[in-house]
């Protein structure tokens, strides 16, 4: 029976300090003195012990690493613009504009041609015949500051 320590080929001696490797012989090759049974156990412990330090070093390396990424996804949250609250749509020339939306508008987000606007922008642009979006229905939003204006004339206009 092969009674080595497991994956590191150190061959255990018996109680009276040979090993089977070495049976019938004094002496190990190179003079050494063969490990007793108790010194193959430390020596091993010993491995054990430095792996399992180098594993948990490079587990502290990925949590260190997890918590950086973790910690700029936050800043950059925080960092982010609040979202528009009116759109205006472009056209594929970028000259056109096709629609105003709502800021949160999936169909303005669906249409990737669309830039944040004032809501005074999205009212000159609905004064403007530019359509509004039939899923958002900005001018529902913004019905009762149009009626306040007479026809033909701009708010803050005289």
């Amino acid at each position: 029976m092969d009674q080595s320590v497991v994956g590191l080929g150190v061959p255990l001696t018996d109680a009276h300090g040979a090993s089977e490797d070495t049976a019938g012989r004094e002496e190990q090759v190179g003079g050494e003195q063969p490990l007793s049974r108790l010194d193959a156990l430390r020596f091993a412990r010993r491995v054990v012990e430095q792996q399992a330090v180098r594993q948990l070093e490079l587990i502290d390396r990925w949590i260190a690493e997890e918590e950086r990424r973790e910690a700029e996804r936050r800043r950059g949250e925080q960092m982010r613009p609040a979202p528009a609250d009116w759109l205006i749509q472009h056209g594929l020339n970028q000259a056109n504009v096709d629609a105003v939306h709502v800021g949160g508008c999936w169909a303005a987000k669906k249409s990737g041609r669309c830039r944040p606007a004032t809501r005074e922008q999205a009212l000159d642009a609905l004064r403007n015949q530019v359509p509004p979006c039939v899923h958002c229905q900005p001018d529902h939003s913004l019905r009762h500051r149009l009626k306040r204006e007479r026809p033909g004339q701009h708010a803050g206009r005289g």
